[in-house]
C-alpha cells in the first residue's frame, strides 16, 4: 500500500497542477477583459471630456461672437449719430458763411455805387465850373 500512497498522492498534485494551469489561463482572461473594460471606460470618459470642451468652446465663441457684432452695432450707430452732427454742423457752417459773403457783396456793392455817384458828382460838377 506504500506504493499506492505515492501514486495517490502524485496522481492528486498532478490534478491540482492541471487546475491551476487552467485556472491561471481564466485568470489572464479575466484580466485582459477587465483591462479592455477599463480601456473602453477610459476611452468614453475621455471622448466625454473632449465634447465638453468642444461644447463649451463653442458657446464662450458664440458669446464672443455676439458681443462682438453687439459691440460693432453700437460703434456704428455712434458713427452715424457722429455723421448727422457733422453734416448739420457743417450746414450751419457753410450757412452763416453763405450769409456773411453775401452781406460783404452787398456792403461793397453798395460802396461801388456810392463811389460812382461821388465820381459822378465830381464830374459834373467839373464839367458845370467849366461852362461858367
Amino acid at each position: 500500500m506504500m506504493t499506492v500512497k505515492p501514486f495517490a498522492i502524485l496522481s492528486v498534485a498532478t490534478a491540482a497542477a492541471l487546475s491551476l494551469a487552467g485556472c491561471g489561463d481564466r485568470v489572464e482572461d479575466h484580466a485582459e477583459r477587465t483591462g479592455n473594460a477599463i480601456a473602453a471606460d477610459v476611452h468614453a470618459a475621455t471622448s466625454n471630456v473632449v465634447d465638453s470642451v468642444d461644447a463649451l468652446t463653442g458657446t464662450v465663441a458664440n458669446q464672443l461672437d455676439g458681443a462682438a457684432a453687439r459691440s460693432l452695432d453700437r460703434a456704428a450707430d455712434r458713427l452715424d449719430r457722429a455723421s448727422d452732427d457733422l453734416q448739420r454742423d457743417i450746414r450751419g457752417h457753410v450757412d452763416t458763411a453763405r450769409d456773411h459773403a453775401g452781406a460783404a457783396l452787398e456792403d461793397a456793392g453798395a460802396d461801388l455805387r456810392e463811389r460812382g455817384r461821388a465820381r459822378d458828382d465830381e464830374r459834373r460838377r467839373a464839367a458845370d465850373e467849366g461852362t461858367r
